[in-house]
């Protein structure tokens, strides 16, 4: 019977702006009393772990009357 396999570590240690993790998301918000949806930009930074979230207006592509 084989010996049963050793751990393995993986260190998860960046240098600084060495990389980021980034990922988007769609939120239903309410922003000045009016109901409204927004992309939301996720992105952490691997050094410093810092976790950052930018929200941005769904831009419509088109006549939407007006």
């Amino acid at each position: 019977m084989p010996p049963p396999p050793q751990g393995v570590f993986v260190p998860l240690t960046f240098a600084p702006g060495e990389a980021y993790q980034f990922d988007w998301s769609h939120e239903t918000v309410r922003l000045a009393g009016v109901t409204t949806q927004v992309n939301v930009a996720h992105i952490r930074l691997c050094h410093s772990r810092l976790f950052l979230l930018r929200a941005y207006p769904i831009r419509r592509i088109g006549s939407q009357g007006g």
